[in-house]
């Protein structure tokens, strides 16, 4: 059985791009897959995401969530965080990560879209 995964929403920012989606469940909690695009690349994809079961799990505090993670940068938290990162994505949070943080702090609606639902970080 082939599990099917259902496109929940698009954010994007900039370069940035992140696709959530329906993934299952796991540990009674939703499961949901992304994938995050930075100038078109792909630099992160897994299906790994429980989002808080306190909000929507296709809203924009699941997207502001998975977002914090992604832009997380050496120095941010404890260096055991980093070690499954590819070089390619260890450079990319040295080089790029604190751009992502910044553009989900401070976007506003104008430079921000989410396709899916009408929303905005």
């Amino acid at each position: 059985m082939t599990l099917q995964m259902e496109h929940l929403r698009t954010w994007q920012a900039d370069d940035f791009r992140l696709d959530l989606f329906y993934y299952g469940t796991g540990w009674g909690r939703v499961r949901l897959a992304y994938e995050f695009r930075d100038r078109g690349e792909c630099i992160f994809a897994g299906d790994d995401f429980y989002p808080s079961p306190l909000y929507a799990f296709d809203g924009d505090e699941a997207i502001a969530a998975l977002l914090g993670f992604l832009a997380l940068q050496p120095g941010d938290t404890d260096r055991e965080y980093f070690e499954k990162y590819t070089n390619r994505q260890l450079a990319w949070a040295y080089e790029r990560a604190a751009l992502l943080a910044q553009c989900t702090g401070d976007c506003a609606p104008a430079h921000a879209s989410v396709e899916g639902r009408s929303a905005a970080l």
